[in-house]
């Protein structure tokens, strides 16, 4: 006997910066054409519902996505989103979320790096990292207040070193071994927000003795 489909549900709502957000969905065993979301936007989840509204926009790229643009979405309220059939009779999932607790930023952009000093031996060199925060990301108005994490490791490890978290964008990196190569990135979330969002590109790090050629980037 084989194992049964899963019914469809909601997979995530994440929105990148408090502005727009989007959910996606799995069909399981049923066409992307036979689903449909509604939803009800109200100040507090258990207020007695309002007319159910269907989505604002099914995406065209991905046929399981449905867009709420500016129009569409309040910050500091609930959403009650409901996965339906395309007549209606059934509801498959149901989701609550506020907007302000499903933001993953965009990765941060132009990370790069810049070499402080080495010591004495050579054997050790602290780096200066900087970026810009995510372009999608409303920072200078202080609508979204960011928390950043690098990571870095030794591309012979797989083990990635965690920082702590700054709110700037600028560290440094002390204590990193000379004719090593280092594989370094950095991705944010927002004060207070549960997830963080996806890394930036990777920039990559070796840092010769002295006498034994220039840096390379």
């Amino acid at each position: 006997m084989g194992m049964q489909s899963p019914s469809p549900h909601i997979t995530s709502c994440v929105s990148a910066n408090m502005e727009t957000f989007h959910c996606r969905w799995n069909v399981s065993s049923l066409q992307s054409g036979e689903l449909r979301l509604f939803y009800i936007n109200k100040k507090h989840p258990q207020t007695p519902p309002n007319e159910w509204r269907e989505c604002p926009h099914y995406s065209a790229q991905s046929p399981n996505e449905c867009f709420f643009d500016e129009n569409h979405t309040s910050v500091w309220t609930f959403y009650t989103i409901q996965l339906r059939s395309r007549d209606q009779s059934i509801i498959y999932d149901e989701n609550i979320i506020d907007v302000a607790d499903i933001v993953q930023p965009d990765p941060p952009q132009e990370l790069t790096w810049t070499l402080l000093n080495q010591s004495v031996t050579s054997t050790y060199s602290d780096i200066m990292l900087s970026w810009k925060p995510p372009e999608s990301a409303d920072v200078e108005m202080g609508w979204l207040r960011l928390l950043y994490e690098v990571q870095y490791r030794n591309m012979d490890i797989e083990q990635w070193q965690v920082t702590d978290l700054v709110k700037s964008t600028s560290r440094t990196l002390y204590g990193l071994k000379s004719n090593v190569d280092y594989e370094v990135r950095v991705h944010c979330k927002t004060l207070g927000g549960k997830a963080f969002g996806e890394f930036s590109d990777s920039v990559f790090v070796h840092i010769p003795s002295k006498g034994e050629g220039s840096l390379l980037s």
